[in-house]
């Protein structure tokens, strides 16, 4: 992944915080002077809308809206300690989220590419 995607993904983060759920188009140089598309979509695992969002936004709204067939499905995962109170403690695990994601990216393959990531954005565990 390039700096620039990088950055990119550290914006949604930040559009994220500042009360946004991001979709953008990002488009990555190649070497040979083409140049590559792709969506992404960026979520917090407590989003009532998590499980649906793929198919629902990413892949109908995006992505065959526009004819592409390539995406990141990003999701913001926080440990259940330290969510806000009433918040949703759902997906508690993320390697089980990371996992149930990338069978819903399956199910939209081969017509659709979507690479689903999980990143845990919880503060660092203060006991050790």
């Amino acid at each position: 992944m390039t700096l620039y995607a990088v950055l990119r993904r550290l914006q949604h983060l930040l559009a994220y915080l500042i009360g946004t759920c991001p979709t953008c188009r990002t488009r990555f140089p190649h070497k040979n002077g083409t140049t590559a598309e792709d969506h992404d979509k960026a979520l917090l695992a407590t989003n009532r809308d998590l499980l649906t969002s793929l198919h629902d936004q990413l892949v109908q709204r995006y992505l065959v809206a526009t004819g592409q067939r390539h995406g990141i499905y990003l999701v913001y995962w926080v440990s259940p300690d330290q969510r806000p109170s009433g918040s949703p403690k759902t997906h508690g695990d993320k390697d089980e989220l990371l996992k149930h994601l990338r069978s819903l990216s399956a199910e939209v393959a081969p017509q659709y590419d979507i690479h689903p990531y999980v990143l845990d954005v919880s503060w660092p565990s203060l006991d050790q």
